[in-house]
């Protein structure tokens, strides 16, 4: 528990962080297809090519609701555009990127997302997660994975059972020790972004 940057994230950063330097150069297509591939590897697939991506994409993301279907006209147009010129909106492309990273940055351990539809429903519970007594609050922003980890865990094991602990993170930190701190078998009430970092309240086990 505690370790980052496994494999699987590693991988979907990559292509994450690809899509955004080709939004950046206006290269469409390329963010379009980088896009559509980042996550594929959350659903057990790996496309052989840019047109098998994008189909993919389609049937695992667009079709199961965790992307708007908004977006299937310009998956469609980036089959058609290969090797052609592209015919797609750079808000829409941009739109596209942020969806996916969102989707990313909202994944549970077990690599599952929240689809579109059940957000705005699941957005109150989360509201209500943070309203509990909090026995203690650290700020480790800045501190690196797993070090914040290390440091979450060591004040935990100074709490009583059932005590409440809120810790402030940097986005790594965010994404990492709710994970590790479920892994140890402590309950993460809620995990909420505030501004640049992440608020992640865990009751001790």
């Amino acid at each position: 528990p505690g370790e980052c940057g496994a494999g699987v994230f590693d991988l979907i950063e990559v292509d994450l962080a690809s899509a955004h330097e080709a939004l950046g150069k206006d290269d469409l297509l390329s963010a379009t297809v980088l896009a559509a591939r980042a996550l594929l590897v959350t659903q057990g697939q790996e496309a052989k090519d840019d047109a098998e991506a994008l189909d993919l994409f389609d049937k695992h993301f667009i079709e199961s609701h965790l992307v708007s279907d908004s977006f299937r006209t310009l998956i469609k147009n980036a089959k058609r555009g290969s090797g052609q010129t592209f015919d797609a909106d750079a808000s829409n492309v941009s739109a596209l990127v942020d969806a996916v990273q969102n989707l990313y940055d909202n994944m549970d351990q077990s690599l599952r997302f929240q689809p579109v539809a059940t957000e705005e429903v699941s957005e109150p519970e989360k509201a209500d997660a943070t309203e509990v007594a909090v026995d203690k609050e650290v700020d480790f922003r800045g501190v690196v994975c797993p070090l914040n980890y290390v440091k979450t865990k060591l004040l935990l094991e100074q709490m009583s059972s059932g005590q409440v602990l809120s810790v402030l993170l940097d986005e790594e930190g965010g994404r990492n020790v709710p994970d590790s701190a479920k892994l140890d078998g402590h309950e993460v009430l809620s995990k909420k972004k505030e501004g640049e970092h992440w608020r992640v309240i865990i009751r001790k086990a």
